[in-house]
């Protein structure tokens, strides 16, 4: 992992932020989170939460945000380091559900790609959007979630999927087409799936990201994407990606955006900030011995807060 990378952002006190934002906070719900950072042996530099506003030295102030208006409240005040997780707010609109409906029970890899390939545009347009926002003024420092959303609440509903799966069926038993009976055969068992994935109680909370292996590469294209034009457009825009951990899947997801990076920034846009890193829920071991923390080896940067990663 490497050291440091955030000496050129601004910091401030914890306790000079929370007396400017107690009135902003009625409206607009965004949490300030105070990082520290802490060396770790063999492992480098670790972001953790602290929640002691007496200290001031080495300590960042960051701006947690779910959409815009949470992001100008927080700009407003002179937080210039920002922790954005769009969550599920992205797909609200109808059509959006549709098409994140179509990924989740494309029967094949090639009809679930199609899919997400009809997503990117709207995905980069919501990205873009932040980033302008963001872009308008000099400094800021946006620390990206990709968005995401829980599971059981994209899926179609139970009477939807057995209504579609008795139309295969009977499609199936119409046609001598032996492919065309092993392409409804496929649909009809990714049905069955999403059936189950609705009956089924996750031990725990399961997005789309956990089920659909090509989404998180989608949102990094759409991401970079809206870099790329918010740079062309003389924004000044930084961003980094935060992934929360999630077992060996993370090491897989921060490779998808480092490739997405490589081949989508352009040549001047500003390398001297993390790409990517991992967000860490306090309640999992951070002992060095354990091996966890070793094991972060491919993030640029790691951030230990109290709170899970909410989408919903």
């Amino acid at each position: 992992m490497k050291s440091n990378m955030n000496h050129a952002e601004r910091w401030f006190a914890p306790s000079e932020a929370a007396n400017s934002v107690q009135a902003t906070l009625e409206e607009n719900t965004f949490k300030l989170i105070s990082m520290r950072q802490r060396a770790v042996h063999n492992v480098g530099y670790v972001w953790e939460e602290t929640r002691d506003l007496q200290e001031r030295q080495g300590v960042q102030t960051v701006a947690r945000c779910a959409h815009l208006l949470e992001m100008q409240a927080a700009i407003a005040i002179g937080c210039s380091t920002l922790f954005v997780i769009p969550g599920q707010q992205p797909f609200m609109n109808a059509e959006r559900q549709r098409l994140v409906r179509e990924v989740l029970v494309s029967g094949t890899v090639t009809e679930r790609c199609a899919a997400l390939h009809k997503l990117v545009p709207f995905m980069t347009a919501e990205y873009e959007q932040l980033l302008m926002t963001a872009g308008e003024h000099s400094g800021i420092h946006m620390y990206v979630m990709l968005a995401d959303a829980p599971l059981i609440e994209m899926l179609p509903a139970l009477s939807d999927l057995e209504q579609r799966m008795e139309v295969l069926q009977r499609l199936a038993a119409e046609t001598d087409d032996s492919y065309e009976q092993q392409r409804l055969h496929q649909q009809w068992l990714k049905l069955k799936q999403c059936k189950q994935w609705l009956h089924n109680v996750f031990p725990e909370p399961m997005n789309i990201s956990g089920v659909v292996p090509e989404w998180i590469d989608m949102q990094a294209e759409a991401l970079f994407r809206a870099e790329k034009r918010a740079h062309d457009r003389g924004r000044d825009v930084r961003i980094s990606v935060l992934l929360p951990f999630a077992g060996g899947e993370w090491k897989q997801h921060a490779q998808l955006v480092r490739t997405a990076a490589e081949q989508i920034r352009c040549h001047d846009v500003k390398r001297d900030l993390p790409l990517v890193g991992v967000w860490l829920h306090s309640g999992i071991s951070q002992d060095e011995n354990s091996g966890l923390l070793r094991d972060m080896t491919e993030a640029d940067v790691v951030w230990v807060c109290s709170e899970q990663v909410n989408y919903g």
